[in-house]
């Protein structure tokens, strides 16, 4: 019992150092800002690499990460992102599925289609919800408004996930 009572104490610890450490933190990606907005026991991610507002890599921006505690096969990743105040997803196409989370526990996310149509990479916020593999979400975007997702979907997403990341994309002069 005092064994698993201390387990508990240090596992608490721990995860209140990585949120201190990880609340809001600046990234490779000029102008990149993470905020932790769901936190959890079970599993956690950083974010190790994300581009920049406005970056058109060819073929197609990503954003990089790690699942820093928790089985990498029971999780996947839901990618939505903000443009122009409407949010759009899952990305990198709305019927695509799930991200996969690699053995190793790193992972990536398209979420640009950078067909030279659409405004994908001009995402101010870009969000990451990790989530139980095999999870479906009742996202049901707006055709009729260009796939914009409601609000209320995000919140939902938002509860349902291990724990999420929103990167904040500033333009950067």
């Amino acid at each position: 019992m005092k064994r698993t009572a201390l387990f508990l104490v240090l596992t608490m610890a721990f995860l209140a150092f990585a949120l201190a450490a990880h609340a809001e933190e600046n990234l490779p990606g000029e102008g990149v800002t993470v905020k932790h907005i769901a936190v959890s026991e079970e599993a956690a991610i950083v974010i190790t690499e994300a581009p920049s507002y406005g970056d058109r890599t060819f073929p197609y921006p990503f954003v990089y990460g790690q699942l820093t505690y928790g089985d990498p096969f029971d999780y996947e990743t839901i990618t939505i992102i903000l443009v122009n105040g409407n949010y759009y997803g899952k990305k990198p196409f709305n019927d695509f599925p799930n991200g996969s989370i690699r053995p190793d526990g790193s992972f990536s996310v398209q979420f640009s289609s950078n067909d030279g149509v659409g405004t994908d990479w001009l995402a101010t916020d870009i969000f990451i919800f990790l989530v139980p593999s095999g999870y479906r979400d009742s996202i049901v975007p707006d055709v009729k408004a260009g796939y914009v997702i409601p609000p209320s979907q995000i919140s939902a997403l938002k509860k349902d996930s291990v724990c999420a990341v929103q990167l904040i994309r500033e333009p950067v002069e």
